[in-house]
């Protein structure tokens, strides 16, 4: 998605996505499968107040860590919940003469047939949900220049 903010801001709006900032949408479906989570034995969702300062790998937003971060340009955050295979949320900034084209990719590795039906089985509710998080990162983008 396209926004009228450089990089700079743009990415600033990415990186203080979670913790008491929130996920910019549907919230209460963020804390509800952190409970699915817990009652599956996993870490749910921690309560990771947001900093102040860059996020640096290995940092936690709630339950996810920050895989790999390269400033004002990407974010990669590593799914720590239980799942049937692997998941990453991605976030990447490209310069488009004073606007910015915000990618969010959401990748995940299926482990077996029961990670292939979890991805499928719930593709449309994904689509959704990061559909309207990304729009929500470009107002508050757009917001904040």
């Amino acid at each position: 998605m396209t926004v009228p903010a450089l990089p700079k801001q743009a990415f600033k709006t990415i990186e203080q996505i979670g913790g008491s900032n929130g996920w910019y949408y549907a919230n209460w479906l963020w804390h509800l499968r952190g409970w699915i989570d817990r009652l599956a034995g996993g870490i749910g969702i921690r309560q990771t107040p947001h900093k102040q300062t860059p996020l640096k790998v290995g940092d936690h937003l709630d339950f996810w860590c920050v895989e790999a971060v390269e400033a004002g340009r990407l974010l990669c955050l590593r799914a720590e919940i239980k799942l049937p295979g692997q998941g990453w949320l991605q976030f990447e900034t490209e310069p488009r003469n004073s606007k910015t084209l915000i990618y969010q990719t959401a990748i995940f590795k299926p482990h077996g047939l029961t990670g292939l039906l979890y991805w499928y089985g719930s593709y449309l509710f994904h689509w959704f949900v990061f559909k309207e998080m990304i729009k929500a990162i470009a107002n508050r983008s757009s917001a904040n220049r």
